[in-house]
């Protein structure tokens, strides 16, 4: 995979900022506890040397967290990435194919989208974007207005802001600002297969290499196009969907995790970091950019504002930035352009606060209580001395122009753009004046026009019983009680082992192997905690099974018996099924030995694994039997 990249250092600043700030910080879903297990899907694009290119493809994460996958490139090569996630004192890693370069990776409090800049062995800098895989969205779910735009990187650098309205039977219309200032409009229609990857079938979002992604609630599409040939820009795209919600300042205060990635004189160049932002409008950036992750986090002071249609404009230094945000405060999408005016960039920035919300867990951080440097950053003793600035790699200027992007909105086109960016890096702050900045802890929930109530119950859909864990999806009650839900909050039973995250799923762990176990969930808003859901059917935690043993294989007319033994282990919990799998892509199931494949290719040669699985999963596959050959 290209992306030699993916994700390798997920870096937190929290314990780093509160140290500085010497404040409560609220904490969101550690890396320590991360877990990305189920299905993502990635868009990830190069500015620098290695441009112009991109990849978008499917990872599938076990629950140890090993993944396989498959990807397309630009220049139509297939990829087939795999690895492991791993965590750290450094956060959380990635191993890919024996490829890799150090990256700092985000992702918001539900786990639900993941952000990552990293460095390439040839210096170009990689923006990688994923999201949960959507299986069930239609053109119907898409219908509405999405804003957002793009950044293309390649020959020339530009970014595209966009608005569109985007019709449930696929149709759209909308405009469009370029970072040079033209403008114009689009129209056309899309289309959108099962797994919820979005093309154009006509109009002028006509482009072959033109793809993205929706997310399971529909709020959020990620694409690439171009770059077919060397001559061609790539572009990588992030849009948000648009409400009718009247929105303020406190729809944003928070922590929000920033990745960004820059194109053209400045490239290659990323930045991440988190960015604070405060009740009163001020806000605290600390980062590091890809010229400075061996060296000391540069903090800067800001202002953030957003108009009652949800435009949203960061001030960083002598950088002013505008965007969008989705209607679920996740996910918000920045452009801007650079002092010397040819450098442009994008910018992410994920909700990372909403799981500390509604009664949360705070705790006072104290240089006492933090020894080392998080993620990636060197320890701060919280005095008062500057940080080391960092400077953009190959930029002649360290501070971006005050140009803004304009107002923007974008639904699908061939290269629709997020909206303005995080500033370009400067001179740093001192400790004391981001203690001055310090942000209040958690963000307000939108406006209402009745007096607000706690949620009602959420209602438990399934439980998925793991190692020592289980999995717990829900739906978020119909009734929010009139302020924006910001924690849900699973227990366990017996034991109250309660778990909480901004919503679903959640994996509750420290469960006890053999024990059964019943699940509710309660909902949270500004006013407090709402009633719990009904309790869910009882699971019973456990190991999966070790592997099972081939043992004989024979063919036989367009098909093979595979004989095979019990694992020596069944985790705990009685087997429920044994899955066997020939190399030539058919599968067969049945509860013992032997098992008979049919439907194999005549006169080709097949291998073939064995796997089983009980309550809890399934095991790895056993080892690879020898070749025969159906007749």
């Amino acid at each position: 995979m290209r992306t030699a990249n993916l994700l390798k250092y997920s870096f937190r600043l929290f314990s780093v900022l509160c140290v500085i700030c010497l404040f409560e910080c609220p904490i969101s879903a550690g890396a320590q506890n991360f877990d990305f297990s189920g299905t993502w899907q990635f868009n990830s694009m190069l500015s620098g040397p290695g441009a112009p290119w991109w990849e978008r493809g499917t990872l599938s994460v076990a629950q140890d967290q090993t993944f396989t996958g498959s990807g397309t490139q630009s220049n139509g090569a297939s990829d087939t990435p795999s690895g492991s996630f791993s965590v750290n004192s450094n956060g959380i890693s990635m191993s890919l194919n024996g490829k890799f370069s150090t990256s700092l990776c985000m992702t918001d409090s539900t786990d639900s989208t993941i952000t990552c800049t990293a460095t390439l062995a040839d210096t170009s800098s990689e923006l990688i974007v994923l999201t949960q895989q959507s299986t069930s969205t239609t053109l119907a779910n898409l219908a509405g207005t999405w804003k957002g735009g793009s950044l293309a990187s390649g020959p020339t650098s530009a970014w595209e802001q966009v608005s569109q309205t985007i019709n449930s039977d696929g149709t759209f219309t909308g405009t469009y600002t370029k970072s040079d200032g033209t403008t114009g409009s689009t129209s056309g229609t899309l289309a959108i297969s099962q797994d919820g990857v979005v093309t154009c079938a006509s109009g002028a979002c006509t482009d072959p290499t033109f793809a993205s992604v929706v997310n399971p609630t529909a709020t959020v599409m990620v694409g690439t196009s171009g770059a077919a040939t060397s001559t061609r820009d790539a572009t990588l795209t992030v849009l948000t969907r648009q409400t009718n919600a009247t929105y303020s300042l406190a729809n944003l205060v928070g922590i929000w995790e920033l990745s960004s990635l820059a194109s053209g004189p400045g490239a290659p160049w990323w930045q991440g970091g988190l960015l604070f932002i405060n009740q009163n409008g001020t806000c605290t950036l600390s980062s590091l950019t890809s010229a400075s992750t061996s060296g000391t986090a540069s903090t800067q002071n800001g202002t953030v504002a957003i108009s009652s249609a949800g435009l949203i404009t960061l001030k960083l230094g002598p950088t002013t930035a505008q965007g969008v945000v989705d209607p679920n405060m996740d996910v918000m999408v920045l452009t801007s352009t650079w002092a010397d005016g040819a450098t442009h960039q994008i910018s992410t920035l994920l909700n990372a606060s909403s799981a500390s919300l509604g009664g949360g867990t705070t705790a006072t951080w104290s240089t006492g209580n933090t020894s080392s440097g998080y993620g990636g950053y060197p320890t701060s003793t919280g005095d008062s001395s500057t940080p080391q600035s960092s400077t953009p790699s190959k930029a002649t200027s360290s501070s971006k122009s005050g140009q803004t992007g304009q107002t923007a909105g974008g639904a699908q086109t061939g290269s629709s753009g997020a909206m303005a960016g995080s500033s370009e890096p400067e001179s740093s702050s001192t400790a004391a004046a981001a203690q001055a900045a310090a942000p209040a802890a958690a963000p307000a929930a939108l406006p209402s026009s009745t007096q607000a109530s706690v949620p009602a119950a959420p209602t438990i859909v399934v439980v998925t019983p793991g190692n020592s864990q289980a999995l717990v999806n829900f739906k978020l009650p119909a009734s929010d009680g009139g302020q924006r839900i910001t924690q849900c909050i699973v227990t366990a039973n017996p034991g109250g082992i309660k778990t909480a995250r901004a919503g679903s799923p959640i994996r509750v762990s420290e469960l006890q192997n053999g024990t059964p176990y019943t699940f509710e969930v309660t909902a949270a808003n500004s006013v407090g905690a709402g009633p719990p859901s009904q309790a869910s059917q009882s699971i019973t935690p456990g190991k999966v099974p070790d592997a099972p043993q081939i043992q004989a294989v024979k063919a036989g007319s367009g098909q093979a018996e595979i004989s095979f033994k019990a694992p020596a282990s069944n985790g705990g919990s009685n087997i429920t099924s044994y899955t066997v799998t020939a190399s030539s892509g058919q599968k067969s199931s049945g509860l013992s030995s032997p098992i008979t494949v049919k439907g194999l290719p005549a006169r080709k040669p097949c291998t073939f694994t064995v796997t089983a699985t009980n309550g809890s999963g399934t095991s790895a596959p056993s080892h690879t039997s020898q070749s025969v050959t159906p007749h």
